[in-house]
């Protein structure tokens, strides 16, 4: 299946594939323990990419499907010149507006929230 594509890309230091095998198990209807594992490993391997658009997806897939673990694994997030800083502050605030978030997933978000501020070096914000 598609887990097997991207474990074996991993395993084969096909960082942009393994990025993108793992993406596509995200968006496709499954268990949560599947999409919670496939979340946890493109992490890792979309960080190894520099793909932190994928971070992001995986990060918030985490906070949706499993908050402890999201709490657990801070994403690894990108130099304060990337365009991506904008494009995760504008997801975050999306998923910080969904109504009925536990207070874990709450926490989660913020905390990515102040990361990505801190990033940025925007302390008002922050």
């Amino acid at each position: 299946g598609r887990g097997e594509h991207a474990e074996d890309a991993a395993a084969g230091s096909r960082w942009d594939d393994a990025t993108d095998a793992y993406l596509k198990s995200l968006r496709t209807p499954q268990k949560t323990w599947l999409k919670t594992r496939a979340a946890l490993r493109l992490l890792d391997v979309a960080a190894t990419a520099h793909r932190y658009d994928a971070v992001i997806t995986a990060y918030l897939s985490l906070v949706h499907t499993d908050p402890t673990q999201a709490l657990a694994h801070r994403p690894t997030l990108p130099d304060a010149d990337s365009a991506y800083i904008d494009t995760a502050l504008a997801a975050t605030s999306n998923a910080l507006a969904e109504p009925n978030l536990t207070d874990d997933q709450k926490q989660s978000l913020l905390s990515l929230q102040l990361d990505l501020y801190r990033i940025r070096k925007d302390d008002v914000r922050a």
